[in-house]
């Protein structure tokens, strides 16, 4: 078996020029092309496509979460916040059932 002689070159891209590109991608299938063609047009494969999009898609509900709550590390202190607020009614709820019997 005879390897290629020149191997195409891996590309790095940054999350910035991968997000430009899958953007570029959604908004030329919106528009009725075909993802081959979209593809084709922005610079990537289908299966590089398929591989950014999940990830894509889970960056951009993490920055909705953390924008929509009021930073990046707000939401570990609010479920904190939650959860002590729960056990305090939990324990207020045990106290009034022992006080009633």
């Amino acid at each position: 078996m005879a390897r290629n002689a020149s191997p195409s070159k891996r590309v790095r891209h940054s999350s910035a020029e991968i997000q430009g590109k899958l953007r570029e991608t959604e908004r030329l299938l919106s528009e009725g092309v075909l993802l081959t063609e979209a593809c084709e047009s922005v610079g990537i494969s289908r299966a590089t496509y398929y591989r950014w999009r999940p990830k894509q898609s889970k960056s951009s509900q993490e920055e909705l979460l953390s924008s929509s709550i009021g930073g990046n590390n707000t939401r570990p202190n609010c479920l904190k916040s939650e959860n002590e607020a729960l056990r305090r009614l939990v324990v207020d709820l045990l106290l009034e059932m022992k006080s009633g019997n």
